[in-house]
């Protein structure tokens, strides 16, 4: 602790004295810091309906820090600048659940520093060298593990403890002749050890490992060895609720069970914790009890290495273009995961004329991704895209695009590549006349692979639109029409999709003791069909929303919408998807009201209820949203509340509410921060609920 403050302060005189003399320091070097405490607190809690039992817990942490910067030249500006930060911190971190409690203190040390020189940064060829350390201990909800009950303390997997290291080390260099030739290049090595800390035992769940000597589905029984690989732990063996035996550390037993699924339980001394698994029987198995540290997929030991280069090249005002190349390593030592990447790409423009000009864009990636003696894959890609756009402000405007690409996938087992010839043009048409619009899009999609395999699609898609206004009344009736032709072999398939939607939009304003009206209306009919049968889907919906301003401090907003969706088709043999076929129509219903309001200067409220409809289930959503700035102390205030509730018919009601608010204030060099957010959830068979409260207050100086 004490060398690694003795070699900061060291490190920060010796800069300062090398940039400048004392009467120059405030001129020159700029020196800032930041002193202060945060606080982070989660506090979780899970109940089985109808049950009693339930388990929570609450993690905490706090840090007590003092940041410093600094930045300025190194004997001058023209031969180099540094820039220093530093971060000099004690944690306190304290666990409870209903069993156990805890806390930690962690005495405070140089845990992270980030120092950069740039040499030369007047010239057109400035050299970046930097390094960089950053030791964190943080708090992580993950909400995926509320169902996991097949652990010690299943609530420590929601709410989780880790702790992060991360090293950077690298230089960047660039060059610049002229306007037209830039260039950066960077090399970068990178050190990243992510590890989960444990409380109460929590690594020590039990796992039974099951290992088949020989498939025999003949056999109606079948002999099964258990053995306790547990060294310091006894364990009781229940098979289908029937008592086996008790296994001493170490311990083994054979026993006979039938053919098919059985329940194995299994109850340690030592640890409140038990084991229940389904698993069938059609051979001779071996049952090996053990202790396995909980899924951690956070964790991780990675080194990266990447080098980059960059050119940017073009006269500025006909051709202008960017090429990158990248190459990384990556080596992850946990999950035993190597990654080598290679990528290169290009871009450019080349302006023919003020309304025409030519893109063009080529990439190329290698990935090659091995898992030490289980598997390697090999992935590259290669693409070229050239467009053509003549583009006029009031006429007709063409495009026309061309692009190529190969993707292949190299396994163990198989080796796949895949071409593709991608052709389109767009040709746009408008009429200053009620601001008419006619687009029209071609495009033919070839596919094939090394397996015989090719797929070819060909659509056309034309779009009429307009637009014209009337007094108070605005309307923009629209019509889509859109055709595709595929062509597939191995297996050989001819198919062919028409869709059409027709629609009008439009609004009136200021109707008398409405307000401003706006509706959407739209009718869709899609038919898919081949030689095997067809399929339809016919969508109606129509959307009216109602907004008036009561006064410059309130508005209220009134939306309803109709859905409609019916199903038909036809099927000339067994291979057809019948699904829409046989499927019932279907209606959505939509209602919802927002009202927003400014009851005091100083704060603003706005609230909105909207309810979804349709066969079987209905959703209300319920938000409340609050901001307001305290007037004499300039308090900044923002709350939240969103409520949720499902009810699908035969299952209970669902419901999950959250909260959120968020204040800050700063005086004179003072800052002070905190939020606090609530999470429930009432489900089928689970209730869920979280407290989060993070909290921050410090003071800046500069000198």
């Amino acid at each position: 602790m004490q060398k690694k403050l003795s070699y900061a302060l060291l490190l920060i005189a010796s800069l300062t004295l090398v940039g400048v003399t004392p009467s120059r320091i405030s001129a020159n070097q700029h020196y800032s810091g930041e002193i202060g405490v945060d606080m982070q607190n989660f506090a979780f809690d899970k109940s089985l309906v109808d049950t009693v039992r339930d388990f929570s817990v609450t993690r905490s942490f706090s840090n007590h820090f003092l940041n410093f910067n600094g930045s300025g030249p190194i004997y001058n500006s023209n031969l180099a600048n540094y820039a220093l930060s530093t971060s000099l911190y004690g944690t306190y971190y304290q666990v409870s659940t209903d069993d156990n409690s805890t806390d930690t203190y962690i005495k405070p040390a140089l845990n992270k520093y980030n120092l950069s020189v740039s040499l030369f940064p007047q010239r057109t060829y400035p050299l970046e060298v930097y390094v960089s350390k950053a030791k964190d201990y943080t708090l992580r909800y993950e909400a995926n593990n509320r169902i996991q009950t097949n652990l010690l303390q299943p609530e420590l997997a929601v709410v989780r403890r880790y702790q992060t290291e991360i090293k950077d080390r690298g230089m960047m260099w660039k060059y610049a002749s002229n306007n037209n030739y830039n260039v950066t290049t960077e090399y970068k090595q990178s050190n990243t050890v992510v590890n989960r800390n444990y409380d109460f035992a929590e690594d020590r769940d039990i796992w039974i490992e099951y290992v088949n000597y020989r498939y025999n589905p003949i056999e109606a029984v079948h002999t099964i060895d258990i053995i306790n690989s547990m060294l310091d732990d006894s364990a009781i063996i229940f098979i289908d609720l029937g008592l086996i035996d008790t296994l001493s550390p170490g311990g083994s037993i054979s026993v006979q069970v039938d053919s098919g699924l059985h329940t194995i339980d299994v109850y340690p001394f030592k640890y409140n914790h038990y084991s229940n698994n389904n698993v069938t029987v059609h051979a001779n198995m071996l049952w090996k009890i053990l202790y396995i540290n909980p899924a951690t997929p956070n964790d991780l030991e990675q080194t990266t290495t990447v080098a980059s280069s960059m050119v940017q090249y073009g006269d500025k005002e006909k051709l202008t273009g960017e090429a990158f190349f990248e190459y990384s390593d990556s080596d992850e030592k946990v999950q035993r995961m190597n990654i080598i990447q290679s990528t290169f790409s290009n871009n450019l423009t080349y302006d023919l004329s003020k309304n025409q000009k030519i893109t063009g864009l080529t990439t190329w990636t290698r990935n090659k991704a091995d898992i030490t003696d289980i598997s390697s894959q090999l992935n590259s890609s290669f693409m070229h895209r050239t467009s053509y756009y003549w583009l006029q402000r009031r006429g007709p405007s063409v495009s026309f695009s061309h692009s190529f690409s190969q993707i292949g996938t190299k396994t163990d087992v198989d080796d796949l590549t895949s071409t593709t010839n991608l052709f389109s043009n767009r040709i746009t048409y408008p009429v200053n006349k009620w601001k008419y619009t006619a687009d029209l899009k071609n495009t033919a999609t070839l596919l094939s692979d090394n397996r015989g395999y090719s797929s070819d699609q060909y659509s056309t898609d034309l779009t009429n639109k307009m637009s014209f206004r009337f007094r108070r009344v605005k309307l923009e009736p629209k019509a889509q029409l859109k055709y595709s032709y595929n062509i597939r072999k191995n297996p050989d398939l001819k198919a062919n999709e028409v869709e059409t939607k027709i629609g009008l939009a439009g609004e009136i304003r200021e109707l008398s003791y409405v307000g401003t009206l706006k509706f959407k209306s739209q009718y869709g009919w899609r038919r898919r069909g081949h030689e095997a049968g067809s399929n339809t889907i016919g969508r109606y919906l129509i959307d009216v929303s109602i907004t008036r301003k009561f006064s410059q401090r309130l508005k209220v907003t009134a939306m309803s919408a109709f859905q409609r969706e019916s199903y038909g088709g036809t099927s000339k043999d067994s291979t057809h998807d019948t699904s829409t076929i046989n499927r019932e129509d279907e209606n959505r219903i939509l209602y919802k009201i927002d009202v927003q309001s400014s009851p005091i200067d100083w704060a603003s409220l706005g609230v909105a209820y909207g309810v979804i409809s349709q066969k079987g289930a209905t959703i209300s959503r319920f938000s409340a949203m609050l901001n307001a700035t305290i007037p004499r102390y300039k308090i900044p205030l923002k709350a939240i509340l969103l409520s949720e509730t499902r009810e699908l018919e035969g299952l209970p009601k669902q419901v999950q509410t959250s909260v959120e608010t968020k204040t800050s204030y700063r005086f004179r060099q003072i800052t002070f921060t905190l939020s606090y957010s609530y999470r429930r959830e009432s489900l089928l068979t689970e209730k869920f609920s979280l407290h989060e409260v993070l909290g921050k207050i410090s003071r800046h100086f500069a000198l």
